[in-house]
């Protein structure tokens, strides 16, 4: 009988499964570990976002009902103007008068605004008070009511300025200062007394041939007649005043002429003096700008005339009125950017421009 051999086997399957076994182990250890971590970021992440939303609400709830923020920052859209609003001007003076029959309604003064080219003219200039001593506008000045000054249509000055400024120019007012006839007489203590006799009025001229009185510059009267004026123009809203006529009579018939108590005035001073007082009167609202006759600026050709040469002042701007003759420029001593020649004529601009002149009054 055959007999058979007992083979011994070694169970190889036992140690890879052991060894699978502390793999997986192993890697369950890892996942598990990982999953803790993760865990423990969200949780951490989700604590700090509760509490970061309770601290804004708590920040909110203690905020004023005013700081609540808009839902919309956009702002709000203002309904257009139905009148555009007027460009500002400059304080450079390119002026146009306005003659007194365009003056007479709101209606005129419109159509004569709209026929000045901006380009051209920035300052609407208005004769208040004329050679004569007559006054255009509603004054309140005793001596105007008591001289017979006042006109009997007198303009609204403060609606005429402020129609000429809502059209976008500057206002400007003109005045005659010591040449008038209705203001200056003995009787109110403001003219020139003949060979300083009391009572007794010096004119330039005699009666029939068209003599006439001048104010006197050294009288308080007469400063105190004038610097009213210019503190009523100045009210009124009048960006400027140009004031001619600050002279001495323009007369070589002196014969006779008193002027009074000059107390150690000179003529020179006196003059100042009318247009400082009625710089004061104006405050700093209002320019007070004098315009001098040409022919005053030739020292030496009529001294019997003028007396005073306006070079001899260093009132500053000055208006230096020369027509159509250019060549009275050569006299005048001031600075070009300080001057404002009164000119006949708008041709003439371009020629002042030449001269470096940029500054006009078209009369």
């Amino acid at each position: 009988m055959a007999k058979y051999r007992k083979i011994k086997r070694y169970s190889y399957r036992t140690r890879r499964q052991q060894r699978r076994s502390i793999f997986r182990w192993i890697l369950f250890l890892l996942i598990l570990a990982a999953l803790v971590f993760v865990g423990y970021q969200v949780a951490h992440s989700w604590q700090i976002l509760s509490e970061r939303q309770e601290q804004e609400q708590q920040e909110q709830s203690s905020l004023p009902e005013s700081s609540e923020v808009p839902v919309s920052s956009q702002p709000e859209e203002s309904e257009p103007s139905s009148e555009p609003e007027p460009e500002p001007t400059s304080s450079e003076i390119r002026a146009a008068i306005l003659p007194l029959e365009s003056a007479s309604s709101t209606e005129s003064v419109a159509a004569f605004l709209d026929g000045l080219d901006p380009e051209a003219y920035n300052t609407v200039v208005i004769t208040l008070k004329d050679q004569q001593g007559r006054l255009y506008y509603e004054s309140g000045l005793d001596l105007a009511a008591k001289c017979g000054a006042l006109t009997e249509n007198p303009l609204d000055a403060k609606a005429l300025a402020e129609q000429i400024e809502e059209a976008g120019f500057r206002s400007a007012a003109l005045v005659y200062s010591l040449q008038d006839d209705y203001a200056s007489h003995a009787m109110y203590s403001t003219s020139y007394m003949y060979e300083n006799q009391t009572g007794v009025t010096w004119l330039d001229n005699s009666a029939d041939q068209g003599g006439k009185s001048w104010l006197n510059p050294y009288l308080p009267n007469t400063l105190d007649y004038l610097s009213g004026i210019a503190g009523e123009l100045s009210a009124a809203g009048f960006d400027d005043l140009f004031v001619f006529g600050t002279q001495y009579p323009n007369t070589a018939n002196q014969r006779g002429m008193g002027f009074g108590d000059q107390g150690g005035v000179s003529q020179a001073d006196a003059l100042t003096r009318v247009l400082t007082g009625m710089q004061e009167a104006a405050g700093e609202d209002c320019r007070i700008i004098p315009a001098w006759q040409g022919d005053c600026y030739t020292e030496g050709t009529r001294p019997q005339v003028y007396t005073v040469s306006p070079n001899t002042f260093t009132l500053s701007p000055s208006a230096p009125i020369i027509g159509g003759d250019l060549s009275l420029l050569d006299a005048v001593t001031g600075d070009p950017d300080t001057l404002i020649p009164v000119i006949s004529d708008e041709s003439l601009i371009p020629q002042l421009a030449e001269q470096g002149i940029q500054q006009y009054l078209v009369q």
